[in-house]
């Protein structure tokens, strides 16, 4: 009896814990040249609709080839510099 109350406390202590508001939404990850980006009071925003990047800004060498990818969340800096 002593168990089967412990296992129904700990089951109502985790599920009590969850709350769906801490759950957040699945964003698309952008890729985007640097050439499409702007600053805008030091937030990183798209160039076409203002709105702050979530993604990776790719930067190319004149020859084509990548130089440097960076990542964004909402506009600022994300992952690995």
């Amino acid at each position: 009896m002593r168990v089967l109350l412990k296992i129904f406390i700990c089951t109502i202590a985790l599920t009590g814990c969850s709350d769906k508001a801490d759950q957040e939404k699945p964003v698309a990850l952008a890729k985007v040249r640097l050439e499409n980006i702007e600053l805008r009071q030091g937030v990183v925003c798209l160039k076409s609709s203002g709105e702050p990047l979530t993604g990776v800004v790719e930067e190319f060498w004149p020859n084509g080839k990548r130089k440097k990818s960076t990542g964004y969340k909402s506009g600022k800096l994300h992952g690995e510099v």
